[in-house]
């Protein structure tokens, strides 16, 4: 994500009064960091069972062969 698309993005949160917003260029990122702060016991045990390594992957965007 750019920086100017970043700034855009926070600034328009900031416009509409919204307390905290997070932004990621991934969503499936998005979705465990955010599992996690509200179910960490469950997000853990996904991550085990995906893998480090995968949940690396879809970090940098690498497929798996």
């Amino acid at each position: 994500m750019s920086t100017a698309r970043c700034a855009q993005l926070i600034l328009l949160a900031a416009a509409n009064r919204i307390a905290e917003c997070w932004l990621s260029q991934k969503a499936s990122i998005l979705l465990l960091c955010y599992s996690s702060l509200l179910m960490p016991g469950i997000t853990n045990s996904i991550i085990q069972s995906i893998g480090l390594e995968r949940i690396k992957q879809i970090r940098t965007g690498g497929r798996s062969s």
